[in-house]
């Protein structure tokens, strides 16, 4: 008993080394309840939002249409429903920098362009600054006269069809100009870089044990030579070395071909 507690057997082999576990990876914390249950009524707050502005725009884009609607019944406002043909006035895109004409807005229009109503009457005003300076006032023919006339009564018309809607859904304008503040401002904030998840084994606290230390081919080599002096103590003088196979293949003696007599 007393060779066995010094690490000795009775046969004379050596004991074999207690094993000793490894430290477990420590686990990561279980996820809170409390935080869990506010990230999802966040989500759905922000989903509420999403649909509630989605409806807004939309009821932006019916009051807009309604307004072209009326506009289209007007036959003095056809030549305005179309872009002007540069085979017959090619001075006017010379003079005009931002050409529009109604069509191109109701594209605009279905498209989703326009998140506020000051957006759709800009462009509807370069109707009429297009207008005078293609026809200015001190032109003397009457077909220019006419023409900028009509733009002037286009754009009184437009202006009192948006008074009459800012008195029933004057609330939908409001709300418009909130989200495209809002949107605008999510553009302008930098981007945040988001951190790239690293997946690897959780390690404890406090120094790195000796076998993470070791390298793998000295720790091969230990662990053979403690398994061969487990089963035979004299296995561990025996065992062949790299150096010693490269040294008795230089001292042997190189093959000769056997000569039949």
């Amino acid at each position: 008993m007393i060779r066995a507690a010094c690490g000795v057997i009775e046969d004379g082999s050596a004991a074999p080394r207690p094993v000793v576990a490894a430290p477990l990876a420590a686990l990561p914390p279980a996820p809170d309840a409390a935080s869990s249950a506010a990230e999802d009524a966040s989500g759905e707050l922000s989903k509420r939002h999403r649909l509630k502005d989605e409806h807004t725009l939309r009821e932006l884009r019916i009051c807009l249409s309604s307004i072209l609607h009326e506009l289209h019944r007007e036959k003095r406002y056809a030549p305005f429903w179309r872009p002007v043909d540069p085979e017959e006035n090619p001075e006017y895109y010379e003079l005009c920098g931002e050409p529009v004409d109604l069509e191109t807005i109701r594209t605009r229009v279905d498209a989703g362009h326009y998140l506020t109503l000051a957006a759709f009457l800009r462009d509807v005003e370069l109707i009429k600054s297009n207008a005078e300076d293609f026809n200015p006032r001190a032109v003397k023919g009457a077909r220019g006269r006419d023409a900028l006339h009509n733009a002037c009564h286009l754009i009184d018309s437009i202006h009192s069809h948006v008074y009459k809607l800012t008195q029933e859904v004057g609330h939908v304008f409001r709300r418009c100009e909130k989200i495209a503040a809002d949107r605008e401002k999510q553009l302008l904030e930098p981007a945040e870089s988001k951190p790239i998840p690293v997946f690897s084994r959780a390690m404890p606290p406090g120094p790195l044990p000796a076998e993470h230390l070791e390298a793998p081919a000295a720790k091969r080599l230990r662990s053979g030579s403690i398994d061969s002096a487990s089963s035979d103590t004299g296995a561990a003088k025996d065992l062949p070395t790299f150096a010693g196979d490269l040294q008795e293949e230089e001292d042997a003696p190189p093959p000769c071909a056997e000569v039949g007599t």
